[in-house]
């Protein structure tokens, strides 16, 4: 009987220690980048943060799509401190148009994903 309470006491210390929470730090974002219509290429994406572990050069694809990941922390005193560096600001950059900076905080409405939706690009 010692025997089998010990055996069920470390099945359920091995699920809770294995049952980890990941926290977000950034959502995944998407979006496509038009100019008249017409889809851009290669325009250059990044955020406005010193934080290291935000994507720094993410491009369009043939059809104006991007897509920045999703970041994850599992830990939760790492999570807190990085909150802090964390700018919600994109920057948007294309040679010969004009720099575009979007605020994603109003486009957050989702749990999971923010879609920015189509941005238009103007030339200089």
């Amino acid at each position: 009987m010692k025997k089998l309470i010990t055996i069920k006491l470390l099945v359920v210390i091995i699920l809770l220690s294995s049952c980890k929470e990941n926290y977000t730090l950034r959502k995944v974002v998407i979006g496509r980048i038009v100019n008249n219509d017409l889809p851009l290429k290669d325009v250059s994406l990044k955020y406005d943060s010193t934080d290291v572990l935000s994507p720094q050069n993410i491009k369009t694809d043939n059809k104006g799509f991007f897509i920045m990941p999703k970041i994850e922390l599992s830990d939760y005193k790492e999570f807190i401190s990085r909150q802090k560096e964390i700018n919600n600001d994109i920057i948007i950059k294309k040679e010969n148009f004009k720099n575009t900076t979007i605020k994603i905080d109003k486009y957050d409405k989702s749990i999971d994903t923010i879609d920015l939706g189509i941005i238009q690009l103007d030339k200089i």
